[in-house]
């Protein structure tokens, strides 16, 4: 592709008087020339490109090709173009392409690098731009959610051989009213050591002693009772029911004097 320098001077010339049709047929020729100044084209052609008739096209080529008396040229009587085969040449077209001076091609040569500079940095920008939307679009798998540890179970183990009154276990126990603290505490301890009792939580096991001790004042009922015992006692239990009296929590003699009462 070759480039044409179109000079400020042209609208000081008489081409510039002439019909628009003419001037936009003569600015096409000066695009269209090669660096020698020919213009490869036809009439039909030449009018497609120049966006006039065909008309219009052939009186722009006559008044080209003609004298130009007024012309600031001598060269060919000012003619501007002559005929040739396969197109025109351009009058002329050499001297004024020579005429550039070092400062217009500096300025030529700076407006094509920047050209391509913004070309290519178009060009680097669209690219981002599509790999950021590919980015966004992107649908990441979930993070695995965390493995809980596993909780390490308590061993049950026997009875401390140092497990005894302590202020905090005292407290407790006041609170439930419970008298001889000392003496609840050693027969909670001599219980479970002749049973070799083993426990998770001994301090658990001591305070439901406690509540028991608080409530019966010693072992509940069914606990004191021997073996041997335990079927006569049956049919305690069922007059009790029979007669609706609570057996819950009452001693073996708590249970006879309740039925005395009500079966005199």
């Amino acid at each position: 592709m070759s480039y044409t320098k179109l000079q400020s001077s042209i609208i000081a010339s008489t081409i510039w008087a002439e019909p628009a049709s003419t001037r936009v047929v003569w600015i096409t020729m000066l695009a269209l020339a090669n660096r020698d100044g020919y213009v490869a084209a036809s009439v039909p052609g030449l009018a497609h490109i120049a966006h006039v008739t065909r008309a219009e096209a052939e009186n722009a080529l006559y008044t080209l090709s003609q004298p130009d008396p007024d012309s600031r040229s001598t060269i060919c009587e000012g003619r501007r173009i002559e005929a040739t085969d396969g197109g025109w040449n351009i009058i002329n077209y050499v001297a004024n392409r020579d005429s550039w001076t070092d400062d217009d091609k500096r300025e030529f040569q700076r407006k094509w690098i920047a050209e391509k500079r913004a070309k290519a940095e178009l060009s680097k920008y669209v690219e981002v731009s599509r790999s950021c939307r590919s980015e966004s679009t992107r649908i990441e798998p979930p993070a695995p959610a965390p493995t809980p540890s596993p909780k390490k179970e308590r061993r049950a183990t026997a009875l401390p051989t140092d497990f005894g009154l302590t202020p905090e276990r005292v407290a407790y126990a006041s609170q439930y009213n419970v008298q001889s603290v000392q003496n609840v505490m050693e027969a909670f301890c001599n219980h479970h050591r002749a049973k070799g009792s083993t426990m998770k939580d001994w301090e658990a096991a001591w305070r439901t002693w406690v509540l028991r001790e608080a409530r019966y004042g010693k072992k509940p009922y069914h606990e004191n009772v021997s073996d041997n015992s335990r079927k006569s006692d049956a049919s305690i239990l069922d007059l009790c029911k029979l007669s609706g009296i609570s057996t819950h929590g009452k001693s073996r003699d708590e249970l006879l004097l309740a039925l005395k009462r009500v079966r005199p």
